[in-house]
């Protein structure tokens, strides 16, 4: 019974949450220089200082000071070992990924897009957000903050 009761409290919050549309989700790449954050507090962004123009706030992304091409290597690493993930669109230097949560499968699209900054040195940008819903109570910022660790730490 109280199974019952906590599924149907989840069922309720994820109706409540969830705008009167979702949108569907984005299969091509976002263009950082033009994207922007959604008044809702359920997408993170991380970009290269003044990567990102019409964003506003956003975290800044580290160096790192490996080429962009062991970066792509570690993200690929990264991504192959994520439970419930999905590639929809991927270039040598971009990626548009989905994660789905996994009691409720709600799909976060996640931009990715590596930036060479000389030939020793690469950064990223991030755009990670969710599909439904208002809230997403930290998943995004979380995800990116996880992935940028693993990625600092040699993927």
């Amino acid at each position: 019974m109280r199974i019952l009761i906590v599924l149907l409290a989840v069922c309720g919050l994820a109706a409540w949450s969830a705008p009167a549309f979702a949108s569907e989700p984005a299969t091509q790449p976002v263009d950082f220089a033009t994207v922007t954050l959604r008044e809702s507090p359920n997408d993170h962004l991380v970009c290269p200082a003044a990567y990102c123009r019409a964003a506003g706030t956003y975290q800044i992304a580290p160096r790192f000071e490996i080429p962009v091409a062991e970066l792509r290597s570690r993200l690929d690493r990264l991504l192959a070992g994520e439970a419930r993930v999905t590639i929809v669109s991927d270039t040598p230097d971009q990626l548009v990924v989905e994660q789905k949560s996994a009691v409720l499968g709600f799909v976060d699209v996640i931009d990715i897009r590596l930036i060479a900054l000389d030939e020793t040195a690469a950064t990223l940008a991030i755009y990670s957000r969710s599909n439904t819903g208002y809230y997403d109570f930290g998943v995004n910022e979380s995800r990116v903050t996880d992935w940028l660790g693993t990625l600092q730490a040699g993927g």
